[in-house]
């Protein structure tokens, strides 16, 4: 009988879904005193996450959006959650002026909404720092022949990191008619996948010390080892040490049973035959966004979607590259005409694109037809895949 881990089976945590607060890692900054002395990291815990090129300027409010009615319900119900665990807070009368944004919605996959705080104007001014992030590319080093996967997903990742008072001035918006602004590291901010990402390194080294085997990106984790039962003991005490450390993990949507084979990051790994592949609906998501391309003149963006995709599909695709790498060129060539018009005229330049011109391509022997048919790749079996050897990333 297969192993099976649950939230019956791992200790009782002290966060969850139903007490989430935002900026909760604060509460437990002690923790991670005993994780790291590195300075910039408890900074962080303690909400110093905003650092600016130069202070920010704001000459006007924007535009408000013009929401659908179901796009606004949606918003609205987002942001009373959004109150009710703190995540914002209501500004009072008196407040420094502060800065700005739209908050929308967009949907995930189960259908709920992602608040996102449009912050392009604030990002002009947050100062740029180069980071690596984990990637599936890394994690498929990793897989080694029969191992045994599992993945933890965090609930809310960025909203776990406190923006400190002082500085959340930058982060407001207008919602029925009254002004809040954000507690905690929102979506959108430039900043926040560096931040994020390197708040968990002093976590995840420690698990490493210890010889488990875990890759992150972002709020996904994925757990490797070479039995069943030594994984659900690695996942045991690290979902402990997560919880310790105020993060919290969603359990419904994690993969608390060790198999074989694993969805992680839009790629299905599969230790028993030692393949990557798409999951189906990437694989229409693909087919259909193609088929677009073919039915008459596309928009740059459109395009870009589809190169989007492709990209996307390169480690379980081995040839995707021979597809995607001429829409590039194309894409890039259509956007500096563009550019030109608009520059040279003051109108806004013409930015659809004949699918023949997707077809001309002395780069490359494929038509348009062909381009929407290779889209949907088959399960293929990444060359060199079983000789990936089990080691850290980097």
């Amino acid at each position: 009988m297969q192993p099976h881990v649950s939230s019956a089976t791992i200790c009782p945590l002290l966060n969850t879904a139903d007490n989430f607060v935002g900026g909760n890692i604060f509460t437990h900054r002690s923790q991670w005193r005993c994780l790291t002395s590195d300075k910039w990291i408890l900074d962080v815990v303690v909400g110093n996450v905003l650092v600016f090129e130069s202070l920010p300027v704001q000459s006007s409010l924007p535009r408000p959006l013009n929401l659908s009615r179901a796009h606004q319900n949606a918003l609205d119900a987002a942001l009373q959650v959004f109150l009710k665990n703190k995540i914002i807070e209501r500004c009072e009368a008196g407040d420094s002026p502060g800065f700005f944004s739209n908050v929308f919605p967009t949907f995930k996959i189960d259908g709920l909404a992602r608040v996102i705080l449009n912050l392009k104007e604030l990002n002009n001014y947050v100062k740029y720092s180069h980071f690596k992030m984990d990637t599936i590319k890394d994690v498929i080093q990793l897989v080694h022949p029969s191992c045994y996967f599992m993945t933890v997903d965090f609930k809310d990742a960025y909203y776990s990191v406190p923006v400190r008072p002082k500085d959340r001035e930058w982060l407001r918006f207008i919602w029925q008619n009254g002004t809040f602004q954000f507690t905690c590291l929102p979506q959108g901010l430039s900043s926040a996948p560096r931040i994020f990402t390197k708040l968990l390194k002093p976590v995840l080294s420690h698990l490493r010390k210890l010889l488990i085997t875990v890759s992150c990106y972002i709020d996904d984790c994925i757990f490797i080892a070479n039995s069943d039962k030594e994984l659900i003991d690695n996942v045991k005490y690290a979902v402990q040490l997560f919880d310790s450390v105020g993060l919290t993990v969603n359990l419904n949507k994690s993969v608390l049973v060790p198999t074989q084979k694993v969805e992680f990051l839009g790629i299905t790994l599969n230790s028993s035959d030692m393949t990557a592949t798409l999951p189906s609906r990437r694989r229409h998501s693909i087919k259909k966004q193609g088929n677009l391309l073919l039915k008459g003149d596309t928009s740059l963006h459109a395009l870009a979607v589809f190169i989007g995709l492709t990209v996307a599909s390169e480690p379980a695709v081995t040839l995707a590259p021979l597809r995607y790498k001429y829409l590039e060129i194309v894409r890039n060539k259509e956007l500096c005409n563009w550019i030109d018009v608009e520059e040279n005229s003051g109108e806004r330049g013409y930015c659809d694109i004949n699918p023949a011109s997707l077809a001309n391509s002395g780069l490359a022997p494929f038509s348009t037809e062909v381009v929407g048919r290779t889209s949907v790749p088959a399960p293929t079996r990444v060359p060199g895949f079983a000789s990936h050897t089990h080691r850290q990333p980097s």
